[in-house]
């Protein structure tokens, strides 16, 4: 999963329960549960599947449709796993799809029916049903390796595939009860084999870090801050109690099993009152949390992937910032020593000019104390700050030009 440097730029459910102590291994038991709705797949997906419909060549006259349609269309449904790898097959194997319009008012196509037999008749079980989702449509469910998914539209031709709901559970852990839960994300049909490598394709699981019984957060660069309960599926995960479980689902999605680690752990320290240090180990990809500078992690050797530093708003909620580092930084997690990562606040602007026959361009970087690249800066909307300016003067201190620099 790739990161996006903070540059600026400008030109001239069943909820079954297990109960967890100090206890080596628990097993919960999960039930599928419906989204509320599709903003909220989209969300805990990281936006779904792309599925596009495509014109190419097709030929409305070879097809048998059903009567009396309006401004019918037949388009290729293109999606990852419609498609699939080979080139020379590709097309053979996508099906096709026929749109048409419910009346004469609608703008865009809100019918729907695919080909899935391949038999160039579209028949009245293969239509999709259809609603408004405020301007965008939404077709489904389509049925697919016995789960149940929703096209949602993008724009125009590009739409996005998501699950209809997720599977969810109760687990107990000192006292509270957290809700934990899984997501088939790449829409396969099955949880996969857990890989805790960031990559996209994989699926989620998810994990009520605060015990408010609900999961926030998105899949993306910023799933591995201090505040996300949305994490790509990792083989190792740390629990609210601190400690770290092997993670096993199974592949039906209705179980997840955690197995304590039993590694001891060493202190790792870094100087922010809350964090999610990222480390890529024998394990993938695994996130720890850290609270007034110090977090506790499996002995063992890691390299650093990231870290990301959190802020208390005072008018609530956090600012958070993913560092990364331009040189591989290795460590070695021991029991009997704390080891230091320097990173962290204050950050700096670093201004760039470039010059060339149409005249300068400026960009702005974001780089913390020691140097260390800020990926990015999100406010406790989870939206990015309003972009600096530049004003350009002379050397009397009139002003010659106001630019506004934009996010790249």
């Amino acid at each position: 999963m790739g990161r996006s440097i903070v540059c600026l730029c400008a030109a001239w459910l069943m909820f079954g329960r297990a109960a967890v102590g100090q206890q080596d291994s628990l097993k919960v038991s999960l039930r599928y549960q419906a989204f509320a709705g599709p903003e909220e797949a989209k969300t805990l997906t990281g936006g779904g599947e792309w599925a596009q419909f495509y014109e190419s060549g097709l030929k409305i006259g070879d097809y048998t449709l059903p009567d009396g349609l309006l401004d019918p269309k037949v388009v290729y449904f293109a999606t990852r796993w419609t498609m699939g790898t080979n080139r020379e097959t590709r097309w053979t194997n996508t099906p096709v799809a026929l749109l048409a319009k419910s009346n004469s008012d609608v703008k865009k196509h809100d019918r729907l029916w695919i080909d899935w037999n391949r038999d160039k008749v579209f028949t009245d079980d293969e239509q999709v049903s259809a609603k408004q989702n405020g301007k965008s449509s939404v077709f489904g469910p389509i049925r697919r390796n016995e789960k149940s998914y929703l096209l949602v539209e993008d724009s125009g031709m590009y739409f996005t595939i998501v699950p209809t709901g997720y599977y969810v559970g109760e687990a107990s852990l000192n006292g509270r009860k957290y809700r934990i839960g899984l997501i088939d994300s790449n829409l396969d049909g099955a949880i996969a084999a857990h890989t805790g490598s960031g990559e996209s394709g994989e699926d989620i699981l998810l994990l009520d870090l605060n015990g408010d019984r609900r999961f926030t957060g998105s899949p993306t660069d910023s799933s591995w801050s201090a505040e996300s309960e949305v994490l790509p599926m990792p083989r190792l995960v740390q629990m609210p109690n601190g400690r770290f479980y092997h993670v096993r689902a199974a592949r039906d999605g209705r179980s997840l099993t955690l197995t304590a680690d039993t590694r001891p752990l060493g202190a790792v320290k870094i100087d922010s009152s809350r964090f999610a240090l990222t480390l890529l180990g024998e394990e993938g990809r695994v996130r720890a949390l850290g609270r007034n500078g110090i977090t506790n992690v499996p002995s063992g050797r890691y390299q650093v992937d990231g870290v990301t530093i959190t802020t208390l708003d005072p008018n609530g909620g956090y600012w958070s910032a993913p560092i990364s580092f331009e040189k591989p930084r290795y460590i070695t997690v021991r029991t009997d020593r704390t080891f230091a990562i320097d990173c962290g606040a204050p950050f700096r602007l670093t201004l760039e000019i470039g010059r060339d026959t149409e005249g300068c361009s400026f960009s702005l970087q974001v780089k913390d104390r020691s140097g260390n690249t800020v990926d990015d800066v999100n406010t406790p909307k989870h939206e990015r700050p309003v972009e600096p300016k530049l004003r350009i003067a002379s050397s009397s201190g009139r002003t010659v030009k106001v630019l506004k620099f934009h996010y790249g």
